[in-house]
């Protein structure tokens, strides 16, 4: 039996004739365009990389040789909550002339202002790129005294509420004039200071409440003495002792002085109104009572 076999279609149905889907053909232009990209991404990527590597290798080598590229010192500001001035502090400060500001030890300075025993505290913080911030709180002084030094000669000293006793620097002849002096103690040196001197809370509470309840009498307190005041306790009779220009001697005992002072004013209200003798003596240490002592009196 003869097979029959038909021919091949020639329609246009052929796969010669369907429409590609897939990626078409890669161009000589969109090859340049790829090369292009890549070439600039690449740049873009090492010049990151070598500003990066600068910026680290600067700050490295800043910090190695900072002595070596830093800037003079050209300004010192100084603040103070006291009354020492620029004109006193530089000198102590000593700093070369063009010191570089990277070669200033400011620790070595900070102790250098706190031996002096008018300054409680010093900070000293460099300010970039040639400035230096000094920040100084000072000890305030509420009394005086004399003593004599090692040469045999008379000299003048300050004392602070927290018994610091220093030279003083910048006080004005006024606000010196104004301070009563401290009698009854010993000082005793510790290297270049002195040893604070004890209970002086108790002089600082009582200057703090005459000043405001009795202002009339506390302007003629000429000294205030801690002789009596050893023990700083009234059981074992400590006492204060001021001594005034107007009405001789107050005795104090070391507490309760705003009811102390309250008594004091009566006294003298009293009598200044009955035209009484001068008054010597006025001892306001023993309880809810006062004993009074008046000229030629016996």
């Amino acid at each position: 039996m003869t097979k029959t076999f038909s021919k091949t279609p020639t329609n246009d149905n052929s796969w010669r004739t369907i429409t590609q889907s897939g990626l078409k053909g890669i161009t000589i232009h969109s090859k340049k365009r790829y090369f292009s990209l890549c070439l600039r991404t690449g740049l873009f990527f090492i010049c990151f990389i070598i500003l990066a590597c600068t910026l680290v290798f600067s700050i490295h080598f800043y910090k190695s040789h900072a002595s070596f590229i830093t800037f003079p010192v050209k300004n010192i500001e100084i603040r103070t909550n006291g009354v020492l001035t620029r004109a006193l502090i530089l000198p102590f400060l000593n700093l070369p002339k063009d010191i570089g500001i990277m070669n200033v030890d400011i620790f070595e300075l900070q102790s250098r202002l706190e031996s002096i025993g008018q300054i409680r505290e010093a900070e000293v913080e460099r300010q970039f790129p040639d400035s230096l911030k000094i920040t100084i709180h000072e000890y305030l002084p509420i009394v005086k005294l004399i003593c004599v030094n090692e040469l045999g000669k008379r000299q003048g000293l300050l004392v602070s509420k927290e018994g610091n006793v220093f030279k003083g620097y910048g006080y004005s002849k006024q606000k010196l004039q104004s301070l009563p002096y401290l009698t009854g103690i010993q000082l005793y040196k510790t290297g270049k200071s002195f040893k604070r001197i004890a209970y002086m809370n108790y002089v600082d509470e009582l200057l703090s409440c005459a000043r405001l309840e009795s202002p009339h009498l506390f302007k003629y307190w000429k000294s205030i003495s801690l002789e009596y005041c050893l023990y700083g306790n009234q059981d074992l009779g400590a006492f204060i002792k001021v001594k005034t220009k107007n009405i001789g001697e107050i005795i104090f005992a070391p507490e309760k002085f705003e009811l102390q002072l309250g008594r004091l004013n009566s006294i003298i209200s009293y009598a200044s109104k009955q035209k009484l003798a001068t008054i010597e003596r006025i001892d306001l240490s023993l309880e809810n009572q006062a004993v009074v002592k008046v000229a030629n009196s016996k």
